[in-house]
């Protein structure tokens, strides 16, 4: 289960200090949601506590992160308590990397009896501007219960708004605000009044108030890029229409000449689709197997080809001179780990910001819709998740911190680490050794038959992502791509 009740676990360990204490400790929360142009962001929440009993209570900088291990587990940073003049803050938070992801985060952190619900973020790019839509649901009609946490509930052994009424404490006692950071030009039609500071709109939320409200924001920035490409567009129009004249008049010209015809050979493009799909396996039934070892792009990440339609293209857009097959074979390289990104990057004759270029390359590649919460379900289980795939060292584990990835998948096997590639046998031997297990106890989901075929031989139990049909006799399983949180 993915977490239960973020806001209860950081608001009410510290709030519980009032109950239990009567010290008139408050807090304070801070909800913050940032997006960068690309979709990606980061959801934070930064808890202020005022009360010197505060610390008699749990010691912040071991207990608190014991106590909430499980968001750790989760994905969730939680930074170590800092004591400032009014108190001491904690802060915890997590990255999204697309507009998919961000409804999942924040699903994490209010539950489903949380002040915030519904929330989702469109993004949308039309020729020349990048539209943004934010929208949620606030409703604190729940009271204290809206930070109502299991755990903490069965140690108090009572509810809190029992506890609170005993005590005399009241939502009064804790202030709560949420902030939201979009690109561009920001248009607010939300039903809860704000405050605009430096560009962030500000939402103070009345716990007292019981009164449901709307989060309804929406911006526009303008691509400089898409505007220069419109210029380019307009003027290769106007010469289109010049060429197109002196056509017609060298036709006009030449029209007493015999006509010549001719055909233009066309591809015929088949598709088939899947008669049945595969069902996920029932969480109650016990699985022949330890650890499942996702592929990484095709399955955790969406593109499947992501050098030919994602990495190549964006070499073209910088300008490099070279052949197809040999920027292909210097990506090998790169994923061997016989290059660094930056080495590969001057191998190409680009010789821009390294680490911009690395940035606005893997801004092109999204997490898989479902993918965070598939493997959360699979860590409930109890079974090990890992990862092996074909990539560089530096971008996988810049794209594990974008993702917040490293604290829910357990092993990495990298080929830019290894220096080994699928489907070669030395890779899923690398994933054995890391796994200490025999291969049988292993899952390998992947995208590519030829790396199944090979892992199969290999020893692994293997199932093909997203596939819709397997020849008679295969070895492998079908895999159902992850179900989206709308599924559920």
């Amino acid at each position: 289960m993915v977490l239960n009740k973020l806001l209860g676990k950081l608001l009410l360990l510290g709030a519980s200090c009032v109950f239990l204490l009567a010290s008139g400790c408050e807090v304070a929360g801070d909800v913050s949601i940032e997006v960068e142009p690309d979709g990606s962001g980061v959801v934070e929440l930064e808890a202020l506590f005022d009360g010197n009993d505060l610390a008699s209570v749990f010691d912040l900088q071991d207990g608190f992160s014991a106590s909430v291990q499980d968001l750790q587990l989760a994905g969730w940073e939680v930074l170590p308590a800092q004591l400032v003049e009014s108190g001491r803050i904690v802060v915890v938070r997590k990255a999204f990397g697309n507009p998919e992801q961000f409804g999942e985060v924040m699903a994490e952190l209010s539950g489903t009896t949380g002040i915030f619900s519904n929330f989702v973020l469109e993004r949308r790019q039309s020729f020349g501007n990048l539209q943004y839509e934010l929208s949620g649901v606030v409703d604190p009609s729940n009271g204290l219960e809206s930070f109502a946490d299991v755990s903490l509930t069965e140690s108090i052994d009572t509810t809190l708004t029992d506890l609170a009424a005993n005590s005399q404490v009241t939502t009064d006692n804790i202030e709560l605000a949420l902030s939201v950071s979009l690109p561009g030009e920001v248009e607010d039609s939300s039903s809860l009044a704000s405050t605009v500071t430096e560009g962030v709109e500000v939402f103070e939320v009345d716990l007292a108030s019981q009164k449901s409200s709307v989060i309804d924001l929406a911006s526009t920035k303008v691509s400089i890029v898409a505007q220069v490409l419109r210029g380019i567009a307009v003027l290769s129009g106007v010469a289109a229409v010049l060429v197109l004249l002196s056509l017609l008049f060298r036709y006009l010209a030449l029209r007493s000449a015999p006509k010549k015809r001719g055909s233009i050979p066309t591809k015929q493009n088949q598709s088939t689709q899947a008669d049945e799909q595969a069902e996920e396996p029932d969480e109650g039934q016990q699985r022949p197997y330890d650890v499942v070892a996702f592929d990484g792009m095709g399955v955790i990440y969406q593109e499947a080809d992501n050098l030919y339609n994602l990495l190549l293209p964006f070499v073209r857009s910088q300008g490099c001179p070279l052949a197809d097959d040999e920027v292909m074979a210097k990506i090998v390289e790169l994923t061997l780990g016989r290059r660094t990104a930056s080495e590969f990057w001057s191998s190409l004759g680009i010789d821009e910001d390294v680490d911009e270029l690395n940035q606005q390359y893997l801004a092109t590649l999204a997490l898989t819709p479902g993918v965070v919460k598939y493997i959360m379900g699979l860590r409930e289980q109890n079974l090990t998740v890992a990862c092996l795939t074909n990539d560089s060292l530096e971008w996988s584990s810049m794209l594990r911190r974008k993702h917040s990835l490293n604290a829910m998948i357990d092993i990495w096997v990298i080929s830019g680490e290894i220096g080994i590639r699928k489907p070669s046998h030395g890779a899923f031997e690398a994933l054995r050794r890391r796994c200490n297990l025999s291969a049988n106890r292993i899952l390998l989901v992947d995208d590519e038959i030829e790396v199944l075929d090979a892992a199969s031989q290999f020893g692994f139990q293997t199932a093909l992502y997203g596939g819709e049909s397997l020849p008679a006799g295969s070895p492998h399983s079908l895999f159902p791509r992850f179900p989206n949180e709308e599924a559920n």
